[in-house]
């Protein structure tokens, strides 16, 4: 008989399988969370981020330099808008400024000429908490007064009491504006502040405001206490995650919780040691801290 020479299916199941695998690993060296394009991606990203800081310190450099080595916040604006017109410089301090790139890209330069990305929303002096908690005898004043222009509110919360008279956000001015709720994550009184959407989770629940006031209340708003005429009364206990504020449609407050991690100066122009916990507005740029009785705002997690 002749000799007859071929492949045997059992190998060309081990050649088939092999192949696999070699086509998997290249895959994975490719597409994997390691791989090329990742890296190649991530490394797009920082020769970015290093190119967008080097124009930065560069504009810095020509601001002292028109300044005879001292950095001006003019001088700052020329030279930055040189490299980015739709930049922001704001929030001014002893030591340094704030500098939002784009909405999403924040720089802290300091008035040595020092130039240092941001990775959190709020400046360098403040650490964000995932939420502040009233006891009964916190409350911070908004400082916003409700008047015949739209008003309305995004509130995340989590009540930490049961009670029938338990506010959150409240003004009351001879029976006009208020809103709280008796169960907790159950809003039950609507007193001009209509509640249009709730989503319940597990921690804690957001509730969205209808375009509601047209009345002219002379007192502000305050957060975790109803406020009359007169003083305040009425206490939440509360977990409040963010508080997001519009008047017209326009955001006028968006309120994080944080805790200062030096010394600094409240919107009542109160000196906070370090560690005191508060709400810091990202629209103004101002931290507002307890003006109740007893002790500081529980805290809850870093961010």
């Amino acid at each position: 008989m002749r000799n007859k020479k071929g492949i045997t299916l059992i190998a060309l199941v081990i050649t088939i399988t092999v192949l696999l695998v070699l086509a998997g690993v290249s895959l994975s060296l490719v597409l994997g969370e390691n791989g090329i394009l990742k890296k190649s991606q991530k490394a797009t990203t920082e020769t970015r981020k290093a190119e967008e800081k080097e124009k930065i310190e560069m504009a810095v450099a020509a601001a002292r330099a028109a300044g005879n080595g001292v950095l001006t916040a003019e001088n700052l604006n020329t030279e930055l808008n040189k490299i980015n017109s739709t930049g922001i410089l704001r929030d001014e301090k002893e030591k340094w400024w704030s500098y939002n790139y784009s909405a999403d890209k924040k720089y802290t330069i300091y008035k040595t000429g020092e130039v240092k990305e941001q990775t959190s929303l709020l400046p360098i002096e403040y650490q964000q908490l995932e939420y502040i908690e009233s006891t009964g005898t916190q409350y911070i004043d908004t400082g916003i007064q409700l008047n015949n222009n739209s008003f309305s509110a995004e509130v995340a919360f989590q009540a930490t009491r049961n009670l029938s008279e338990n506010w959150i956000f409240a003004v009351w001015y001879r029976s006009g504006w208020r809103a709280g709720q008796s169960q907790p994550n159950v809003f039950d009184k609507n007193y001009g502040f209509t509640y249009s959407q709730v989503q319940t989770f597990d921690d804690y629940t957001i509730a969205t405001s209808e375009q509601n006031t047209t009345k002219n209340i002379p007192i502000t708003v305050q957060i975790f206490g109803q406020k009359d005429e007169s003083n305040l009364q009425r206490f939440g206990y509360y977990k409040l995650y963010y508080c997001i504020v519009y008047s017209n449609k326009k955001e006028i407050k968006n309120f994080i919780p944080c805790y200062s991690t030096t010394t600094v100066t409240d919107v009542n122009g109160k000196q906070c040691p370090a560690e005191t916990k508060g709400l810091y507005d990202l629209v103004e740029g101002e931290f507002y801290t307890n003006q109740g009785s007893g002790d500081d705002f529980k805290a809850g997690p870093n961010v």
